[in-house]
């Protein structure tokens, strides 16, 4: 568990600090198109994620994973540790 948060830390903290917006991202939500809204915000070697002003929470399994890989997509190209 520790080499794991090390090394994430390590690519976190290797990036530059600042915050870094992706907005208006839209998918097929099933029945409505989905707004992303994204503000991911790094600090040294943490990560804020805000999802202000996303379209609101769904009945349908279409939130969480999309969410997750947007804001991991704005941390940059290093490569995140699996292990």
């Amino acid at each position: 568990h520790s080499r794991s948060e090390q090394a994430m830390r390590d690519v976190i903290r290797s990036l530059p600090d600042g915050v870094y917006r992706y907005d208006e991202v839209r998918e097929d939500g099933l029945h409505e198109p989905l707004l992303f809204k994204v503000a991911v915000e790094i600090r040294g070697d943490e990560i804020l994620v805000d999802y202000a002003g996303t379209t609101r929470q769904q009945r349908y399994g279409v939130n969480a994973v999309l969410n997750c890989w947007y804001a991991v997509q704005l941390a940059g190209p290093a490569p995140l540790p699996s292990a």
